[in-house]
């Protein structure tokens, strides 16, 4: 036991597994060695209140390598830490690691090997009546590959780990619990010619943390990298689930759990084939607390990106949407709750290959909490990008993948809080750009509705945006992406206010040629209406802006001219102060560089209805 401050460290790694060089009986080739396994173990005490820091962290080996058809690679070896520290009231630190091994690569038609699974269960522990951070974290191995090394033969490439992290704690002592938990699936392995790519690993991590001070928990799963192909298609990217759920008895709770699938799978040649689709993402976040302490929850599930693709007549992977749940309770303390769902981008195409579809991202009342006292709840919708389309000096053009659509729908009836703010924010992708004369692609759109219900004071916004337009080396850029907002908010116990914003998405850019134009911006619509009773106040807010026209690039070209926006505001009382506000922006007009013309500002004059809702 030290008497001031102590630390301690301790890291392991296995050895590599022997190669197989030469072919086995029958002429088949013999497998690789498994990589060693490796342990490590750390722990410290402090007697007084002094601080601790923990550190322990093992690799496994990486599998030998394998020559030849019939031959493995070696698998990839386990490996396992325990960390554990203690103060009398210090800082307390303990951070554990695990990374498994990964997979023999195969040469001459050998299959890989497979990587080494990471699972851990609760290896950091502590204690202290100070600060205490427990984090821990596994790696999955990545699968080994497998070449054909221009032999006939071809193999199959080695699986990724799938790795898990699980944190449960139930604390009374520490003033304050921070606890991590984090989970990375492995890649799978490359296969070239027409052998078979390898799964990829998945990534699982939960946190469960139950305590009496103030607590907090961050969860955090990566899928791994799908395995690619020379030829054929390649695989889907690895799947993330987080989940972190806290509590408190006695202070403030907060919990964040993010969750990102792993990315497709490239495909390096032939024809007809496709980059792998990107991985699901789960993630989910709980937090409560009792009394007067407050209570927040984050969570964000992001959809892994499609895999690339190189020459023509392949096609990017497309990107997949990710999935969210959060949701915080407090007695009478403030509480807030943030969900956003991302969908991953598509694949890009290189050498004449198209690319991939952006994912769509669709948000309905992911995000949820009560209290009496201030609540607060916002979500998010991100559309993936649409993958670009690159000839590369080709004669091939592809075409460009389209944005994903994103929508956000938030549809409260509250009863209970006495201050309620609700935000819903929805953003389309951007269309992919492609060179040459390829079709780019087209933008997302974006559409964002709140609704509110309230006894209590009432705000809700709604924010929109529409995806940048396809962008292009010769032609016309296309139009940016429409928006739509709008807020409808009611009280029948005190103020309400809605605001909605809209923006339309800019044109797409024009980078050569002659004769063409950027693309025109996209259309926006904003819509905004608050209603109290009584002498209580009410207020309406709606801006919807146009889009901007895309540049253009040289003579003979022409900048893509900006379009306008609609809204309408409206708000009613008893005998409360009602103020309304309404705007309408034209979008600015593309830019013209090294010769090319400018695009038109689109203008809009008011008429006799706009001007009564001026204020």
């Amino acid at each position: 036991m030290a008497t001031g401050s102590s630390s301690a460290t301790s890291f392991a790694k296995g050895g590599s597994g022997g190669a197989s060089t030469s072919p086995g009986a029958g002429g088949a080739g013999g497998p690789g060695g498994q990589g060693g396994s490796a342990a490590a173990t750390s722990s410290a005490t402090t007697g007084n209140s002094s601080s601790t820091n923990i550190t322990a962290s093992a690799v496994g080996g990486s599998g030998g390598t394998a020559s030849y058809a019939g031959g493995t690679g070696g698998a990839g070896g386990g490996a396992s830490a325990t960390a554990s520290g203690s103060s009398n009231g210090g800082a307390v630190q303990v951070n554990g690691t695990i990374i498994g091994g990964a997979g023999g690569t195969g040469y001459y038609g050998a299959s890989g090997g497979n990587g080494a699974a990471a699972n851990i269960n609760n290896i950091v522990s502590g204690s202290t009546t100070g600060t205490l951070n427990l984090n821990q974290s596994a790696n999955g191995g990545d699968g080994g590959s497998s070449y054909g090394g221009g032999y006939p033969a071809v193999g199959t490439a080695g699986a990724g780990g799938n790795a898990s992290s699980t944190l449960s704690l139930n604390d009374t002592a520490a003033s304050s619990l921070n606890a991590g938990s984090n989970a990375y699936g492995g890649a799978g392995g490359f296969a070239d010619g027409g052998g078979n790519s390898g799964v990829a690993g998945a990534g699982t991590a939960t946190a469960a943390v139950a305590a009496t001070g103030a607590a907090a928990a961050t969860s955090n799963a990566h899928g791994g990298l799908g395995g690619g192909v020379g030829a054929g298609s390649g695989l889907t990217g690895g799947a993330a689930t987080s989940s972190a759920n806290v509590s408190s008895t006695g202070s403030s709770s907060s919990a964040d759990a993010y969750a990102q699938g792993g990315a497709g799978g490239l495909v390096q040649g032939g024809s007809g084939g496709a980059g792998g689709s990107g991985g699901a993402g789960s993630a989910t976040a709980v937090a409560a607390s009792t009394g007067a302490s407050s209570a927040s929850a984050s969570a964000n599930g992001a959809g892994g990106d499609g895999g690339v693709a190189y020459y023509a007549g392949n096609t990017g992977g497309n990107g997949v949407s990710g999935t969210t749940s959060a949701s915080a309770t407090s007695g009478s303390g403030t509480v807030q709750v943030y969900g956003t769902i991302t969908g991953g981008s598509g694949g890009t195409g290189y050498y004449g290959a198209r690319g991939g579809n952006g994912a769509a991202a669709n948000a309905s009342n992911i995000v949820s909490g009560s209290t009496t006292g201030y609540l607060n709840l916002s979500q998010y919708a991100n559309g993936g990008g649409g993958g670009s389309a690159y000839g590369n000096g080709t004669p091939a053009v592809g075409t460009a993948g389209a944005g994903g659509n994103a929508a956000s729908t938030l549809s409260i009836n509250d009863t209970a809080a006495s201050s309620l703010n609700a935000s819903s924010n929805a953003a389309g992708g951007g269309g992919g750009y492609a060179d040459g004369g390829g079709n780019s692609g087209v933008a997302g759109t974006g559409t964002a509705t709140v609704a509110v219900t309230a006894t209590g004071a009432a705000t809700g916004t709604s924010n929109a945006y529409g995806g940048l337009g396809g962008g292009v080396g010769t032609g016309n850029g296309l139009t940016g992406g429409a928006a739509t907002s709008s807020a409808n908010v009611s009280s029948t116990g005190s103020s309400s206010s809605a605001n909605a914003s809209a923006q339309g998405g800019v044109g797409g850019i024009l980078q050569g040629g002659s004769g063409g134009a950027g693309g025109s911006g996209g259309a926006s619509s904003a819509t905004a209406v608050a209603a109290s009773i009584g002498a209580n106040s009410a207020s309406a807010s709606a801006n919807g802006a146009g889009g901007s026209g895309g540049v253009a690039y040289y003579a003979g070209n022409i900048g893509g001219n900006g379009v306008s926006g609609t809204a309408s505001a409206s708000a009613t009382s008893g005998s409360g102060t009602v103020q309304v506000y309404g705007t309408i922006a034209g979008g600015a007009g593309g830019s013209g560089y090294y010769g090319a013309r400018g695009g038109k500002r689109q203008q809009h004059r008011l008429g006799v209805d706009d001007r009564k809702s001026l204020p």
